[in-house]
């Protein structure tokens, strides 16, 4: 289904074209030799006949592959004979109340009619009738709702709408099962109101976190609270070419995600109504449907999410909150567009910038403007960005010498004057001027030939590759630095928390540096090592083996290993961007964007990016994973409650039993995390133990 709007009531007449078979009426009694009820399918679609597919394949002078392939298989399926058993489901305490309150006469049975009216999809009237006096009573498999739309069909709309089936997926696992399926246009009208019911439930539950989030920081409510987020953007399609794509917001503090945003390049009811009507029709019905449409961005793909976070951010003063420190991936376009949001509020001025602000006292200016810091994963990340830039500066082959082909040239084209001198002079035929030109040619080509044969390799200073064996760049190495870095960052952070600004900069500055020149072999080993922490517990050898004895010494051996000395100077400017007081200052606290990528798979999860769905869908899908993410699957107990879904046992069972999994599975990763710390921490006593003991004896020591 291509459209979100284009759908059928659900209350159709008994008429309504959705059912174009005529209605038959087929009774059967409640048999005693089975315990289950079986009803025939007096509703069924008309069948695809073999005639009817001879008749559309021999209607086309061409026919495609496909056509051929499948078209000998969908002849034989028409003819097959079928069971015209199918299958209802019915309420059991529902049913029990039914027959119990049945009019039957003494010494008569009840017979059952099955579907005395038209079915719609999983909901059946039938009737139960007393053979003597042959009074009817109404049975349906499920308590009728005089309004609104059937349990049975709201259950089956809602477990599509949450698990993202879509109707092709579900209309064959009821048919498998021989039960009728709602129309197509009926089922997707109904899960797309699901999901705008489920829009705003979730914005509903984020005001209800965020008293939660006031409350644990002992927050008044007239007041407004300064928090720490990470914002990130995912798209529907990979690429840079989706149509929609979704801004979730998470407080860095309590992990809730406190607000999201569906951007949206295209609105299918506009669409539709551009193809049928004028362009005087299309303005004037757009001014009634311009509040609701739902093409929010004319730009890029890539600028969703700057107009996200710009529209979450402009929103948030209204529910008393303030984004003061705002986590970010190193995508500056989504910062810049919110970095002055704030002072344009306090000043009421839209178009504010940095060239403006002389009337803002500097106070003013800090307490409103959004400070950025950047997720160090994807810090981490901009080592391989540097070394890839690096391997392609200096492997491959060198450049040829122009100079050597603008002489070959030159000296061509002067063989060339000379021969047309001669020519003119002598008075050579036609056939011997020819025969020069292509002489010449072809040594020119032999020239350049050989030439090209003479590339070699790029070559560092010291007259090796960039890449090779032991001492050269290799992707090991690459990996290896890139994760050292990353971890030099998250130690440092820890270890800064009580530090002053500049102190914690510098201090994580050295630990970085480290990370990169422990790795590179110097002739003086105490500067390669000068940053490398001290002490026995070191994760440097270098310093841990000032404090062993000869023989557990390990460090010369690994030495071996590191990057020659020539790479100190090709690493250097990168070490530099690495360890620059301004980034640095940025991951002082460590913070990461996991929790968005964590929450962005859970929309994937439930929508596919294979297949297409429309705005609400994507925008359903985003509060279902915001609900999940924030809840668990127990958050959805209290929208079914509001929604007037009933909570059965197997329903509450299911619901718990993926959130006790999710709960089983985040203890047992800190019990494993626990668990590999204190066995390093051993470790590490263990072998100073070993050490004092090896230090305490040894020959002619007492």
């Amino acid at each position: 289904m291509s459209s979100d709007d284009s759908f059928f009531d659900e209350n159709f007449e008994m008429d309504s074209p959705i059912r174009p078979s005529s209605r038959i009426l087929r009774s059967s009694s409640i048999s005693s030799e089975s315990n289950s009820i079986i009803s025939r399918d007096v509703y069924r679609k008309p069948r695809v006949t073999a005639d009817i597919v001879k008749e559309i394949v021999s209607g086309s002078s061409k026919s495609s592959r496909s056509v051929q392939k499948i078209k000998l298989s969908v002849e034989s399926a028409s003819n097959y004979e079928t069971n015209n058993r199918s299958s209802q489901i019915f309420d059991m305490s529902h049913l029990k109340e039914c027959i119990e309150s049945a009019h039957v006469c003494q010494g008569g049975r009840l017979e059952l009619i099955i579907d005395t009216k038209m079915n719609f999809g999983l909901f059946h009237k039938n009737a139960l009738k007393c053979s003597i006096c042959d009074h009817t009573t109404n049975l349906t498999n499920f308590p009728t709702r005089s309004n609104g739309i059937q349990e049975p069909n709201h259950c089956l709309y809602s477990a599509g709408a949450i698990s993202g089936i879509g109707y092709d997926a579900t209309h064959f696992l009821l048919s498998l099962l021989g039960l009728s399926t709602p129309h197509r246009d009926n089922f997707y009208k109904q899960v797309h109101n699901l999901y705008d019911q489920l829009f705003y439930f979730a914005h509903q539950d984020f005001l209800c976190l965020i008293d939660d989030v006031r409350r644990a920081n002992q927050c008044e409510l007239n007041v407004v609270m300064d928090l720490t987020i990470s914002l990130d953007g995912t798209w529907k399609k990979r690429g840079h070419q989706s149509l929609y794509g979704i801004v979730f917001l998470i407080d860095a503090e309590s992990g809730y995600c406190l607000d999201f945003e569906t951007v949206s390049k295209r609105c299918e009811l506009c669409e539709g109504k551009k193809r049928t009507l004028t362009t005087i029709q299309f303005e004037r019905w757009y001014t009634t449907h311009q509040s609701t449409c739902s093409k929010t961005w004319d730009g890029t793909s890539g600028g969703m999410e700057k107009e996200g976070a710009r529209k979450i951010f402009e929103r948030s003063l209204e529910k008393g909150l303030r984004y003061k420190h705002m986590i970010s991936d190193g995508d500056s376009s989504a910062y810049e567009s919110v970095k002055l949001t704030y002072i344009k509020k306090l000043l009421k001025d839209e178009n504010a910038n940095e060239s403006n602000l002389s009337q803002l006292s500097p106070e003013q200016y800090e307490a409103n403007v959004v400070i950025k810091e950047d997720c160090i994963n994807h810090v981490k990340k901009r080592v391989s960005t540097h070394l890839k830039t690096l391997k392609n500066r200096h492997s491959g082959f060198e450049k040829p010498i122009e100079e050597n082909l603008a002489s070959v040239i030159g000296t061509a084209k002067d063989s060339e004057v000379t021969n047309d001198e001669s020519s003119d002079s002598n008075q050579q035929s036609p056939s011997e001027d020819d025969t020069n030109i292509s002489l010449l040619a072809a040594s020119t080509r032999r020239v350049v030939t050989r030439r090209r044969q003479r590339r070699r390799r790029r070559r560092l200073a010291d007259g090796k590759m960039y890449g090779g064996g032991v001492g050269r760049m290799t992707k090991l190495m690459e990996h290896k630095l890139a994760d050292s870095y990353g971890i030099a960052i998250r130690q440092s952070s820890a270890i800064v928390k009580n530090l002053d600004q500049d102190q914690a900069v510098l201090t994580m500055q050295r630990y970085c540096r480290a990370a990169f020149l422990h790795n590179i072999k110097q002739s003086d080993r105490e500067l390669q090592h000068a940053c490398c922490p001290t002490g026995f517990d070191s994760w440097c050898s270098y310093q841990r083996d000032k404090h062993v004895s000869p023989s557990q010494r390990t460090d010369h051996v690994k030495n071996t290993k590191r990057l020659d000395a020539v790479f100190l100077d090709i690493l250097t400017p990168m070490i530099e961007s690495l360890t620059d007081p301004s980034l640095l200052r940025r991951c002082l606290r460590g913070m990461t964007q996991n929790a968005n990528e964590s929450i962005n798979s859970v929309v994937w999860s439930i929508l596919s990016k294979a297949k297409y769905h429309g705005y609400r869908s994507v925008r359903g899908a985003a509060a279902i994973s915001s609900i999940f993410f924030n809840r668990g699957r127990s958050g959805l107990v209290k929208f079914f409650h509001q929604a007037g879904i009933p909570i059965t046992e197997n329903l509450l069972d299911a619901l718990l039993e993926k959130d006790w999994k999710r709960i089983e599975k985040a203890e047992n990763h800190v019990q494993r995390s626990e668990a590999i710390r204190q066995r390093k921490d051993q470790q590490r006593i263990q072998a100073q133990i070993e050490a004092d003991e090896e230090m305490d004896y040894g020959s002619g020591l007492f």
